[in-house]
């Protein structure tokens, strides 16, 4: 069931790209460029929350990243923060591409050939922004993943206070 919900995924993706690609070569830049501006900005608020919830909830985890292996002791814990570092890490790449095609685009706008085939780069920069998109769409069913983990073992440990509470009084 494993092999078919991927495939299923892979393929979904492959259509989707297909149709930002024929439907995006229709998009102007002026357009897809402020679409970009806001996956930037997107992105950057993500990022400043998920690094300020990285040091709030879990800080010693975070100082232990930065420890050698030999004074690190305990790894165990580490695992609890996986999905915030890889949200952290979209972001990051999402900023730095989309910063990237911001900067490229006006030395592309001079290249002739390329200005003769716009239509084909508008495709190519709008099938970009897609998956850079649903990069950033995963990494928010990321994070309210864990904030869901993270409140089901605040309910937990509450549950379990309150049951160890009731003993006591026996």
């Amino acid at each position: 069931m494993g092999k078919i919900w991927t495939i299923i995924k892979v393929l979904a993706l492959i259509g989707i790209c297909v149709c930002s690609y024929i439907y995006g070569q229709e998009i102007k830049y002026s357009v897809q460029e402020k679409l970009l501006n806001s996956l930037i900005n997107i992105a950057g608020i993500i990022f400043g929350v998920m690094g300020l919830w990285l040091g709030l909830i879990y800080p010693e985890k975070f100082k232990s990243l930065f420890k050698p292996k030999s004074e690190n002791k305990n790894d165990a814990g580490l695992d609890d923060i996986d999905k915030i570092l890889s949200a952290i890490v979209y972001s990051t790449l999402i900023i730095v591409t989309s910063l990237n095609v911001l900067l490229l685009a006006p030395l592309l706008k001079e290249v002739d050939f390329l200005t003769a085939n716009k239509e084909i780069l508008r495709g190519c920069l709008y099938t970009l922004m897609t998956f850079l998109s649903l990069m950033q769409l995963w990494s928010l069913l990321m994070i309210i993943w864990n904030a869901s983990s993270l409140r089901s073992n605040l309910i937990l440990e509450k549950k379990k206070k309150e049951i160890a509470d009731r003993l006591g009084e026996v």
